[in-house]
């Protein structure tokens, strides 16, 4: 009864945010009757319309509004934003350019032409903007996952990644997917319970994140806690029965543990998912050669 409630009050405010939308753009639309020469009108008809997701309208309307004033770093902000939205990167980065050619001081520009950059594959340029927007506002959570994510992923510069991620969690420390960086790193470095920390973390927050078991599951590996890293494989294909490398690391478990018979039946359902599997067919092999 209290779930039906919750999602009836939900419900409510959801409709009340459309009727807000709606009555704005009615507003806006009467407007332009009495103003249509006045930038700022045209501007604000495009916001509303990119609220509501039709954003070749909203371009539209940025166009009139940057041809009556080319000189306002928002409308080249938002008609960047609109032409993302719409799948035209190259010309969106072209808006963000022109906004920060007029004010630099948006952080919100600096975070989407990173973003922008990143889909375009130029992650060095991407790792610039995003190092920008935390300079600019060192309190914007995205910005600083999005600089750690980089230099993680594209530079391999895990020390100035974690120092983000911290950054990050100091922030919000609901974001699970920082969290789960966070532990890859760690686990990386060999800090195994540090790292085994943060996949608790993770699955507190999200207990079917599937990543988060099976790294949990490797690090008790490492730490030779094979009954608890056996309990997060398990984990592992119960949320994803048809996911071969579960299968694959709850053999090995079962093997370090002396179970070979378990651990060969699961080298043969993670090739079933997987027949190009090297590491699991050279782990029946094993077994095979071990009982010969």
């Amino acid at each position: 009864m209290i779930v039906l409630k919750r999602v009836q009050l939900m419900l409510m405010v959801l409709n009340l945010l459309i009727l807000v939308s709606i009555k704005k753009h009615r507003n806006v639309s009467i407007k332009l009757k009495l103003s249509p020469n006045r930038s700022e009108t045209w501007y604000n008809k495009g916001s509303t319309l990119l609220k509501l997701g039709r954003y070749q309208e909203a371009l539209e309307c940025y166009d009139k509004s940057l041809k009556l004033n080319s000189k306002d770093p928002m409308n080249w902000f938002k008609k960047g934003m609109t032409l993302g939205n719409l799948k035209k990167q190259k010309e969106a980065l072209k808006c963000y350019n022109e906004s920060l050619k007029l004010d630099q001081g948006n952080y919100k520009v600096w975070y989407n032409k990173g973003v922008t950059l990143e889909i375009l594959g130029r992650s060095q340029e991407a790792l610039e903007c995003f190092k920008e927007a935390s300079k600019i506002n060192p309190k914007d959570s995205k910005s600083w996952y999005n600089y750690g994510f980089i230099l993680e992923k594209k530079f391999g510069r895990d020390k100035e990644a974690l120092e983000c991620y911290n950054k990050v969690l100091e922030l919000d420390k609901n974001d699970y997917t920082t969290w789960y960086n966070k532990g890859n790193i760690l686990k990386e470095f060999g800090k195994y319970q540090k790292a085994l920390n943060c996949f608790d973390q993770v699955l507190k927050l999200n207990p079917e994140f599937i990543g988060a078991w099976g790294d949990k599951g490797l690090v008790l590996n490492e730490l030779e806690i094979n009954e608890e890293a056996l309990k997060c494989f398990n984990e592992v294909i119960l949320l994803d029965p048809s996911d071969a490398r579960g299968y694959f690391y709850k053999g090995i478990t079962l093997m370090q543990m002396g179970i070979d018979q378990e651990a060969m039946e699961c080298f043969e359902k993670a090739l079933k998912f997987d027949p190009d599997f090297e590491l699991a067919k050279k782990a029946k092999k094993d077994i095979l050669v071990s009982r010969s």
